[in-house]
């Protein structure tokens, strides 16, 4: 039999890789179909030929220029790319889990604190004792998980595998035509028998950090280092979107420890009889809504609002409130959604006259510190579910921020009209500033930070543009741009035909939301609101079904069966650190495993926890100047073991408490 051609070789490759994709990557077959179909009915021209050198490799002409990718031997290319990959924990690589260190005092003084109250305390110990044993200078044994910025032809990624043989790569490529083109040179479909691969071809940003995320999540216990290789065709564009999605990571922004607040926190409200608001419901229907949240707009606009919230059912955050009532204007209704009595509280012990604000509904979130509910008219306040579904068929509503969660509820309940003032989620082009002058978080950002590509990416301080809605574009924090995305996601899921939103902000555009100027509002007679108070007592209630209660038990028998996962785990003996890499991945997917809603508030905790300090223990065992230590590998799982244990002691002592003191209708 006859050797078979280049020509055959290639048409192999693309019909492998088509069959696959086809097959794993449908997001990928659709992309390349698509351009096929365009060029076959000539609504695009191709852009690049490929060819084969007499000298045995391949290249890339453009057509346009003569221009050629490479320009050299693409085989001798992508060999010397790969024997520049090393295993050293620096350049040319990501730290995921950022590396801390803790004082001996601070160590000695959080010995007995509550995780509760001092998340770190959960982390700290294991963190210390592995940090005393990483060498200064230390490499690792392997590269679990590699990220290419830049595929070109596949040649290099299919040399770096040869040596590093990953579990995931994550390939990024902005140029469709030429990815289609590496179809006919390189074969993923046998990538892919060995390794989990994430494409992320030709994507805009939204969908990018989505595909990011997920490689992430796939593996996160190998997150702490990810080395990468950028080719040169490729722009730092989604190099700094990838450091987005690092610096936005879920258990990073939301510590475990925040979920005790998220998961508890409302049996202690219905444990003292506040009301629980049913979201089913549409109350304001044929009701205008103003929104109004703690943005740079807000204290711009504060002339026509106090003419005018009248006209409105004013709905305020509790942020806002320092501002109103310098001006005398009450909204309506208050919300809040912070779990924090530190961010929480500061807003309200500024005000002169707490009872100016005795009138307003209070619209608080089920993970709202009873400190600060407290602080207000036990009659009027309502709780509504954010994250929880303890009253079953009451809905929930979830969000990043308070003002998006807000707006989540105008459209749940029914709102007709929604006008949306201050909720910038951007960044005043001017002063910097990120919030109203009298925001307990308001920060002036360093506008100069703009398209620099930081080593250090802060979540709440470095700076993306967006779309604007009045502007072409704004600045914007990644923070607040994860706001942004949610009301996106609210108003293609949830907002109805019947319901209008306009943007009044100076800030970011939201898809589905008339920009409008405040000069064009034309109001007629003052917003009806005599029985709003009556509709929401009708729609709310303080008590638990016996099903309710009956879910709230089996929460607490599933913490019982996670401690005797726990303990089970314990007894295991462990020979070499890859034993030990295996028991920890077995014991993620034990915890995880009961995927019912009474297991998956405690589950949540837990594998936030895993998916904080997984990374840490992870990098140790990977590091090649660790030898293996029973010793070493025994104290780590005693401290693991004891902190996941204290975890579900939380939950265990907590809903104990509340079935004791059950209230059932």
């Amino acid at each position: 039999m006859s050797k078979p051609s280049i020509e055959q070789i290639a048409m192999k490759n693309f019909h492998n890789n088509l069959e696959y994709f086809q097959k794993e990557q449908p997001r990928v077959y659709e992309k390349i179909t698509a351009f096929e179909n365009a060029v076959a009915n000539g609504y695009y021209q191709e852009q690049y030929e490929l060819e084969y050198k007499d000298e045995g490799y391949f290249d890339v002409k453009e057509k346009s220029t003569s221009n050629y990718l490479y320009g050299t031997n693409s085989n001798e290319y992508a060999k010397a790319l790969a024997k520049s990959v090393d295993y050293r924990k620096e350049d040319n690589i990501f730290i995921v889990s950022p590396r801390f260190e803790y004082s001996k005092e601070y160590l000695k003084n959080s010995k007995n604190d509550s995780l509760e109250e001092n998340g770190i305390a959960g982390i700290a110990y294991i963190i210390d004792f592995i940090n005393k044993k990483l060498p200064k200078d230390s490499t690792m044994t392997k590269l679990e998980k590699y990220i290419f910025f830049g595929v070109g032809l596949g040649l290099h990624v299919k040399e770096i595998d040869k040596k590093i043989n990953s579990d995931f790569y994550l390939l990024v490529e902005d140029d469709l035509e030429l990815f289609r083109l590496s179809m006919f040179v390189t074969d993923y479909s046998k990538l892919a028998r060995h390794s989990s691969l994430y494409f992320c071809i030709f994507e805009e940003d939204s969908v990018a950090k989505t595909i990011m995320t997920l490689f992430l999540e796939d593996g996160f216990m190998h997150n702490h280092y990810i080395k990468f290789l950028q080719t040169l065709h490729l722009d730092e564009s989604k190099i700094r979107t990838f450091q987005e999605v690092v610096a936005s990571q879920t258990h990073q922004l939301f510590p475990y420890h925040a979920y005790f607040k998220k998961y508890l926190t409302p049996l202690e409200h219905l444990k003292n009889g506040y009301k629980f608001l049913n979201l089913n419901s549409d109350i304001f229907k044929g009701k205008k809504v103003l929104l109004l949240a703690a943005g740079p707009s807000l204290e711009k606009n504060l002339k026509w609002v106090k003419e005018h919230h009248k006209s409105f059912i004013t709905i305020a955050l509790t942020s806002t409130l320092g501002t109103l009532e310098k001006e005398g204007i009450i909204p309506d209704i208050i919300t809040h959604l912070d779990p924090f009595k530190e961010g929480s509280l500061p807003h309200l012990q500024r005000l002169k006259n707490k009872d100016y604000f005795k009138k307003p509904i209070c619209l608080f979130g089920s993970q709202t510190p009873p400190e600060l509910v407290e602080m207000f008219d036990k009659k009027r306040v309502f709780i509504f579910e954010n994250g929880t579904s303890y009253k079953k068929g009451f809905g929930s509503v979830t969000a990043t921020c308070v003002g998006s969660m807000s707006y989540a509820i105008s459209l749940a309940l029914g709102s007709s009209e929604i006008y949306l003032l201050g909720l910038d989620l951007a960044i005043d082009e001017k002063s910097g500033s990120t919030h109203t002058s009298t925001h307990s978080h308001r920060e002036k950002l360093d506008l100069s930070r703009l398209d620099k590509l930081e080593k250090e990416f802060s979540f709440k301080k470095s700076l993306i543009k967006v779309k604007g809605n009045f502007k072409d574009e704004v600045l914007t924090t990644p923070n607040f741009y994860m706001s942004i995305e949610n009301i996106i996601i609210n108003n293609s899921k949830n907002k109805k035909d019947y319901q209008k939103v306009y943007n009044l902000s100076d800030g970011a555009f939201f898809a589905h939301t008339i920009p409008t100027k405040i000069e064009d509002i034309v109001l007629k007679d003052d917003c009806k609101k005599e029985t709003l108070f009556k509709e929401f007592l009708d729609i709310s209630s303080d008590e638990l079904t016996y099903e309710e209660v009956e879910s709230i038990k089996s929460m607490y028998q599933h913490s019982q069966k996670i401690k005797d996962i726990l303990s089970r785990h314990r007894l295991k003996k462990y020979k070499t650190k890859e034993e030990y890499q295996y028991s920890l991945m077995s014991l993620s997917l034990d915890i995880t495993a009961d995927r019912s809603i009474e297991a998956s508030f405690l589950n949540i905790v837990l594998l936030r926890y895993m998916q904080y300090i997984y990374p840490y223990i992870f990098d140790f065992l990977n590091t090649k100047e660790i030898k293996y230590s029973k010793e070493s590998i025994k104290h780590i799982d005693t401290l693991l073991v004891k902190y996941m244990k204290k975890i579900v002691e939380v939950f265990e002592v907590r809903l104990e408490y509340f079935l004791t003191k059950e209230c059932v209708a």
